[in-house]
Parts: structure tokens; sequence; C-alpha cells
């Protein structure tokens, strides 16, 4: 996740939307929305969870539109979130994760 603290910098320097410098307001929204969306991205794809484990090919979608997002261009802007789109509805579709199992000893409460 350290890896977002060197690639936002870039992000200012391509995008001086970002630092609100002669941009209009919906402007500095969209690109400030597009680039959180990409550490978002970013963070999920390094990690391997998004709404659930992600597959390989999803780790490579998120990673793919984390980098489309974080740097200017309404093309790029928008593979970007289909990139997220198409990860989080194959999530959504295959289902919930299954239920987290509590490991370790039983407490004496529990015990009947």
């Amino acid at each position: 996740l350290a890896l977002s603290g060197f690639i936002i910098p870039f992000s200012f320097a391509y995008d001086p939307a970002l630092m609100m410098l002669g941009a209009s307001v919906p402007h500095v929204v969209l690109r400030t929305a597009a680039a959180t969306l990409g550490i978002v991205m970013l963070g999920a794809g390094l990690i391997g969870y998004l709404r659930r484990p992600t597959r390989r090919w999803e780790r490579a979608l998120l990673l793919a539109g984390a980098l489309l997002l974080i740097f200017p261009g309404a093309l790029s802007d928008v593979l970007g979130v289909a990139c997220f789109l198409i990860v989080y509805v194959s999530q959504r579709v295959a289902g919930a994760p299954a239920p987290g199992v509590a490991l370790g000893r039983e407490r004496d409460s529990d015990r009947v």
C-alpha cells in the first residue's frame, strides 16, 4: 500500500487539477474521484481482496484500471472505471464470501 505514496506525487505533476490549480470545480471533483478510485483499485489489486478474494485476472484488471485512473485523460478514466465495474460485478455475481470462522480456544461460557 505504500506504493500509492510514491505514485500520487507523479499524479500531481501530471494533473495540476488535483491541487486545484487552474481548473473548474467539476473538473477538480472528477479528477479527485478518479484518483481516489484508482488508489482503492491499486490497494485491492496489491492486497488481492475487493468484495472477496480476487482471482488473478481480477487482480490484473484492478492494477491496470488503477494506473488508468491515477493519470489524467477522459479515455483512460472511462477504461479504468470499466475495469473496476467488470471486477466488481463479477465478484457480486459470484456471491458473498464464505462466512468467517473463529479459531481459538472455546470459552468456559460456551460449554454446556
